[in-house]
């Protein structure tokens, strides 16, 4: 009761709506919309949709610190509301895990369990690099191929916005690209296609001025819908043009993982890109500050 007490007076000398955790039945797709793994490092749990954003129980009174990040994980516009900490991380836990089954009955053997009936737990993993020519099309192809070789099941994006070339070192001639899913012709499934490797596709586009220079509002769309798409896999491996442009951090700092490829002989250029990766995030952060 106390913490109760504590939290609503400390949202009222911060100009915040309180909202009591316990009381509150998450909406599923909002939950959804945030991965665990921000939730937990933000004490944070979206609730329900708001005037075509998402409120969002937070356990930070300091919101400017965690808004922008939440909205850029979610996608959309974020309503904080403050709420007790031990609360939303007890939400977080109820959820986020799986429901626990009851006990199987004596001399019965439990239902098998279809793939769909078993919630797959997904990896994203950016491939990039500083510079061109190093390798990273190369690693992000033969990951994708090991690891479909050791039964998992595996997406490879070739979102090299600028100059995509997988689908031509492959010898493959998809019929829709990423192009097409920036002009809104075709949806991002129906751009996946098997490969005799046993991973699966979405092809590039080469040459598309519109394609390398997308905006905010752009890559927001292609980075909510890749990770829809990611939910179907076990990993899903974005092949990223080289550079430190702000679209390459975007999308490798939506990720789960990410891999920088970089040679011996200019190991300051992998530098470069956890540098740009750290600064990148800060912009982020710091920018609700100007909102």
């Amino acid at each position: 009761m106390n913490n109760i007490a504590e939290t609503r007076a400390l949202a009222r000398k911060c100009g915040m709506p309180y909202i009591d955790i316990e009381k509150e039945v998450p909406d599923k797709k909002c939950v959804d919309l945030l991965k665990e793994v921000f939730a937990r490092n933000y004490n944070s749990l979206p609730i329900r949709f708001l005037n075509g954003g998402v409120l969002v129980a937070i356990g930070d009174p300091d919101q400017k610190e965690v808004v922008e990040t939440l909205t850029f994980h979610i996608g959309k516009k974020v309503y904080p509301a403050l709420g007790d900490k031990t609360a939303i991380r007890k939400a977080i836990d109820t959820y986020y895990s799986p429901p626990s089954s009851e006990p199987a009955k004596k001399n019965e053997s439990p239902p098998a369990e279809t793939e769909e009936e078993v919630e797959r737990e997904h990896r994203i993993i950016s491939v990039i690099s500083n510079k061109g020519g190093v390798g990273k099309t190369h690693v992000s192809t033969n990951l994708a191929t090991v690891a479909a070789q050791g039964g998992k099941k595996v997406l490879l994006i070739d979102a090299d916005l600028g100059n995509a070339d997988i689908s031509n070192k492959l010898a493959l001639f998809p019929e829709y690209t990423l192009y097409d899913f920036l002009l809104g012709d075709v949806p991002l499934e129906d751009m996946i296609q098997k490969t005799a490797y046993g991973f699966d596709l979405v092809g590039g586009s080469s040459g598309e001025f519109k394609l390398a220079n997308i905006n905010y509002v752009q890559r927001t769309k292609f980075i909510r819908s890749f990770r829809k798409i990611s939910e179907n896999y076990d990993i899903t491996i974005f092949d990223l043009s080289a550079g430190i442009g702000t679209a390459v951090m975007d999308f490798a700092l939506a990720s789960d993982e990410i891999l920088i490829v970089t040679t011996p002989q200019d190991i300051i250029a992998g530098y470069a890109c956890i540098k740009a990766s750290f600064q990148r995030f800060k912009d982020i952060e710091l920018s609700l500050i100007h909102i």
